[in-house]
């Protein structure tokens, strides 16, 4: 299982946010198979789609992604 450290400004007060947030938000389907996308672009356009749809209303700001890896954890 993965987690996602995701990295965002507040295009605000220029405050950097880190977040940990499921892997799933990564998460692509192929042939029936779900995996995480493998594609660097591809991740992130998923995770500013994921900050505009979730981060920005629970931050209660506009964030910009910064940047982004993979923890692998239990």
């Amino acid at each position: 299982m993965y987690e996602v450290e995701v990295t965002m400004r507040d295009t605000n007060t220029d405050k950097l946010i880190t977040r940990r947030i499921d892997g799933s938000n990564l998460m692509v389907s192929q042939n029936g198979v779900s995996q995480i996308a493998s594609c660097p672009e591809t991740q992130s356009k998923m995770l500013k789609q994921w900050i505009s749809d979730r981060a920005n209303e629970q931050h209660e700001t506009i964030l910009g992604l910064v940047s982004w890896f993979l923890v692998k954890v239990a």
